[in-house]
């Protein structure tokens, strides 16, 4: 066989493979997309579960073990302002508000506060802000009103929620991997998502999907300001649900 015709063998042996991962993706993204769709609708199947376990069974599991996650926090009550009781974290993360009224951001403002002073005992606690320039100044001139150093906010660049979140949790992940913390103290584990109530649930699903095969590692504490009424919250929409569980699929953003 001459060479030329041997390039040609390797080149269609490549081209097959690469066609054959692309088609083997293609099933496990519209085997997941069809697993959570089951769970949007609120009626999680057991055969949809299965069909995805048999092509990728630890995929599968950690999909399941975050969609059980996100349908949990669709029926536990949201803590808002009005059930302010911080809790100690390591992490802080400040998200969801770039469409928040001026009455919002100032409630917000003021819970910031509140939550950074109930930790200003924990001198390596870190709080990451994520959203447009204009609500990062001003929950940095709030924090500006407490003693916290100035060195551990860290201003991330406007994108979406999903892309915050990943970005976080890389953060914190790497913390975990360099042991630079004690990570068997609960305190240094957890992670408390501040957000308006309208991106509360969207960002926890968000957040879950960024840690991953991590979740046992790591404690979501939500707590939003109340953005709408309470009746509201604790009826979402189907869109909202859609947005959250969908936020999981790693090809969707």
């Amino acid at each position: 066989m001459t060479m030329i015709k041997k390039c040609i063998c390797v080149l269609i042996v490549t081209i097959m493979s690469i066609g054959f991962i692309a088609s083997e993706n293609s099933d496990t993204d519209a085997l997941q997309k069809a697993f959570i769709d089951t769970y949007i609708a609120g009626k999680p199947s057991e055969k949809a579960y299965q069909n995805l376990k048999a092509i990728d069974s630890a995929a599968a599991d950690t999909l399941k073990c975050q969609a059980d996650a996100v349908a949990h926090i669709f029926t536990e009550v949201l803590k808002t302002e009005k059930q302010l009781v911080p809790k100690q974290c390591h992490y802080l993360a400040v998200y969801g508000y770039e469409n928040a009224s001026n009455e919002t951001l100032e409630k917000a403002c003021n819970n910031l506060r509140l939550a950074t002073l109930a930790n200003m005992d924990r001198k390596t606690m870190k709080i990451y802000i994520a959203g447009s320039q204009r609500t990062a100044s001003l929950f940095t001139e709030a924090l500006r009103k407490t003693p916290m150093d100035a060195q551990r906010i860290i201003i991330l660049p406007s994108g979406s929620i999903k892309e915050a979140a990943r970005k976080i949790i890389a953060e914190v992940i790497k913390d975990n991997e360099a042991g630079h913390y004690d990570m068997d103290n609960l305190l240094y584990r957890r992670i408390m998502l501040f957000s308006a109530a309208t991106n509360a649930r969207i960002g926890y699903a968000s957040f879950t999907a960024a840690l991953g095969a991590n979740a046992q590692h790591f404690i979501l504490d939500d707590f939003s300001t109340l953005d709408i009424s309470r009746k509201e919250l604790d009826m979402p929409s189907h869109n909202e649900r859609k947005a959250a569980f969908e936020a999981l699929l790693q090809n969707h953003f």
